[in-house]
């Protein structure tokens, strides 16, 4: 069996989102929570604060509200971020905050990267 290791890579990514942008990488699968239960994998907690901290490496033109100072993105803003689901915006149809585009790409990125390996 021949694999392509160099393809597999844990490197964001960055993603418009707004009127800013957003660094994102892939979640690896060994800090994942999950179970094998009849053959199937089924993850627990998939979207868990832990997750989108480590998937959201950065972001670019994000700042205080009535001034130009830029916010520092630091675990408690991630947290926060988080928990309040807070700077939605429409992607496509649907109304996505931060941290709904941050799971969401994350997952994207990994299944992109699993199929690439495959050819």
């Amino acid at each position: 069996m021949e694999l392509n290791l160099d393809k597999l890579s844990y490197d964001g990514k960055w993603f418009d989102f707004g009127n800013g942008r957003l660094k994102i990488r892939p979640y690896p699968t060994s800090e994942q929570n999950f179970v094998v239960k009849d053959g199937n994998i089924i993850f627990l907690g998939e979207q868990s604060l832990e997750k989108f901290k480590y998937c959201f490496e950065d972001w670019d033109n994000y700042v205080k509200k009535g001034t130009t100072d830029k916010i520092v993105l630091d675990d408690v803003v991630k947290k926060k971020l988080y928990d309040f689901r807070v700077g939605k915006t429409m992607i496509g149809e649907k109304e996505l905050s931060i941290s709904d585009f941050v799971i969401l790409k994350a997952d994207e990125m990994m299944k992109e990267t699993q199929a690439a390996e495959k050819n």
